[in-house]
């Protein structure tokens, strides 16, 4: 197994869709699953029902817009909350794409687990 990590810090969204692909995890073509976990931080200027989602897609070539779906993890609305998940299909690249972001300006995050 390895240890794997997003970003040695805090990911910081402030709209849907994919991450930067500084953020894009390189997995090599050995590894099939993942456990990981998304470690919320919480939300800036938030309103009074603040939500966030991210999924996970997977690509061979992150150069190419052939990306799909391998999982989300559950919804979050408050600071603190961990969501751990099994996702397995990985072809060799992974980003994030938040597919949530309500009633916010932001929303910080990690993920970060074992492949």
């Amino acid at each position: 197994m390895i240890e794997v990590r997003m970003s040695e810090t805090p990911i910081r969204a402030t709209t849907t869709g994919p991450l930067s692909p500084e953020y894009t995890l390189d997995f090599g073509l050995q590894v099939e699953k993942a456990t990981l976990v998304l470690r919320f931080l919480g939300f800036e200027s938030p309103g009074t029902t603040p939500t966030f989602a991210l999924t996970l897609e997977t690509a061979l070539d992150p150069d190419t817009n052939e990306w799909f779906s391998i999982g989300k993890f559950d919804s979050v609305v408050s600071a603190g909350e961990l969501k751990k998940r099994d996702f397995d299909g990985i072809l060799r690249f992974v980003r994030g794409n938040v597919t949530t972001l309500t009633d916010a300006t932001a929303a910080s995050f990690m993920v970060y687990g074992v492949a």
